[in-house]
């Protein structure tokens, strides 16, 4: 009987710190946090995605701006622009089919262009 009465006291001590409810609470609680981390990370590349998008269409708006401006020139042959500048101006040329060439600098929709005479 002592023995029983024993037994039923280590049992009921052995098992609570390890009890099913506090091991189900740890699983919800890593789950729950590798869901943060994934909806993080998912955040994220979306919002680099969209960065990226709308850095390629302001690229096309102002290739689009500079060839209108210059299409009152002539036929244009080639546009360049200098991708390795950053900021909020775009510089590069222009070169027609009769061989006159201009520099430019795009700036917020504003272009400042000069003739490269050679």
């Amino acid at each position: 009987m002592i023995n029983m009465i024993i037994l039923k006291i280590m049992s009921k001590t052995v098992l609570v710190p390890f009890s099913y409810g506090k091991i189900v609470l740890m699983k919800n609680k890593k789950i729950s946090i590798l869901g943060g981390v994934l909806l993080g990370l998912g955040l994220t590349a979306l919002a680099a995605q969209v960065a990226y998008k709308i850095g390629e269409a302001q690229k096309a708006r102002r290739m689009a701006d500079i060839r209108a401006y210059f299409s009152q020139y002539g036929d244009i042959q080639v546009v360049y622009i200098n991708e390795f500048e950053d900021g909020s101006e775009t510089t590069g040329g222009v070169v027609f089919t009769d061989g006159r060439q201009f520099d430019f600098v795009y700036e917020q929709g504003e272009i400042i262009a000069q003739e490269v005479v050679s």
